[in-house]
């Protein structure tokens, strides 16, 4: 029974560490730029609604000064 419960561990472990490498070869997330006249369509979200909420908030993502 030990050798089993043993197996299944490495087993469980190695599937585990396996996964964890898969995640960090994936982008998670499409970046992209999108206009002002784009958000909307693109998020269902109204600008005023974004400005208000979002836009100047510490840490929220803001183009670099050469606009990248």
């Amino acid at each position: 029974m030990d050798s089993l419960i043993s197996a299944l561990s490495k087993l469980f472990t190695q599937a585990y560490e396996q996964g964890v490498a898969d995640g960090r070869n994936q982008q998670a997330v499409d970046h992209k730029m999108i206009g002002r006249k784009d958000f909307y369509s693109e998020f269902g979200i109204k600008v005023d609604t974004f400005d208000k909420h979002y836009r100047d908030k510490e840490g929220f993502p803001k183009p670099e000064e050469d606009g990248k």
